[in-house]
């Protein structure tokens, strides 16, 4: 294959590797422009080796632009693992994660939002108390900041199913809390 007609391949099917980067994309949008930069690369440097008695061009274009997606993703998941859980981390100028709660919270609190912290925290331990122990160890784990994936694979069950359950307790603990 000529460099002319590998030039005219890749212009060809660009959409298609803007449709499979704009996939992964879509879950981190934060890498759609390095999902696509890469995805474009890897196609253009591979499409000289394509061997069309083996795949058809659409689906060798892709399989290497999944591949490239895939490897953005594992540069970017060494370089800040916490950033690709549920939700991204921010990172202070040493890369530890920062805690935002501690960040926002008010240094020199007024002596009456202590005391409705204190009952407050008070009211909540109290209908976490009420729950069942895995309803009560779910919640606790969830406001603490586990992903839904890490406590589905803790449980043995889905993400999904995680949200749900989580939902239900938050649920009961309200319908306590309202008598």
């Amino acid at each position: 294959m000529t460099s002319a007609e590998a030039a005219d391949l890749v212009d060809r099917y660009t959409p298609l590797v803007r449709s499979v980067a704009a996939g992964w994309g879509g879950r981190f949008p934060w890498l759609a422009d390095d999902f696509l930069s890469d995805a474009l690369l890897a196609t253009w440097r591979a499409t000289p080796r394509h061997d069309p008695t083996r795949l058809p061009y659409p689906a060798f274009v892709r399989v290497v632009a999944r591949r490239a997606c895939a490897a953005r993703l594992l540069v970017e998941r060494r370089r800040n693992p916490a950033a690709l859980g549920r939700r991204a981390v921010p990172l202070d100028a040493d890369g530890s994660p920062v805690d935002l709660a501690e960040l926002l919270a008010d240094p020199h609190p007024r002596p009456p939002e202590v005391l409705e912290r204190t009952e407050e925290a008070a009211t909540a331990a109290e209908l976490l108390a009420a729950l069942p122990a895995r309803q009560r160890d779910l919640v606790l784990r969830a406001f603490a900041g586990e992903t839904k994936t890490e406590l589905g694979e803790g449980l043995g069950v889905s993400r999904s199913r995680v949200y749900q359950l989580v939902k239900r307790s938050v649920a009961a603990m309200r319908a306590a809390a309202a008598g």
